[in-house]
């Protein structure tokens, strides 16, 4: 099974935020949207004995955010207490995330010869915008009463941004229980 997907949303965002000259509440509409392409497909092979998936995509989003919030005061009156505003002042910046990822599945019947289903999920990806790598890995192990897994860990890592500002979790580990294991989900999402 070969599978193109092509996807795109759209949105609408209200931002509040406060003029650095005026200290003024400001509010503005911006169109927040996400563009995604993929290809993939379960690729017969007789030298390997499981069912496996590979694919490959590109996804291009654009986010808006404020700045960090901050303490701002005006100028001291002559009479009366001094106004101080904790907000975020300035527009908000639009932040692009152009990426590609590789993605790969397999799914198998026997974990460690103890005869328990298990399926792995392997997705490393690259941020152009920012150049920053990542991979992630989910083994799904636990199955429901249909037999489907819906369960497991997921691993990421992160490699390190230029931004001073940001906090760089480079590894995390998190359990889930959730939508089924599917060889052929399609690939995206990173």
């Amino acid at each position: 099974m070969r599978q193109l997907i092509v996807s795109g949303g759209i949105g609408h965002q209200s931002l509040e935020f406060r003029d650095f000259g005026t200290l003024d509440k400001q509010e503005v509409s911006r169109t927040p949207y996400a563009l995604s392409l993929s290809v993939g497909g379960e690729w017969p092979s007789r030298s390997f004995r499981f069912p496996y998936y590979l694919g490959f995509g590109v996804e291009h989003t654009r986010e808006y955010r404020g700045s960090d919030e901050r303490t701002l005061c005006g100028p001291m009156p002559t009479s009366g207490p001094q106004e101080c505003f904790t907000a975020s002042f300035g527009e908000p910046r639009a932040q692009d995330t152009t990426a590609a990822y590789f993605i790969g599945r397999v799914q198998g019947e026997n974990l460690l010869g103890l005869g328990l289903p298990f399926a792995v999920e392997v997705q490393p990806a690259y941020d152009f915008e920012s150049e920053v790598s990542e991979v992630a890995t989910t083994l799904f192990l636990l199955p429901d009463g249909d037999g489907r897994l819906r369960g497991g860990l997921r691993f990421r890592w992160r490699s390190a941004d230029d931004d001073p500002t940001t906090d760089d979790d480079h590894f995390a580990v998190g359990a889930f229980v959730g939508v089924p294991f599917s060889l052929y989900a399609p690939a995206g999402n990173r």
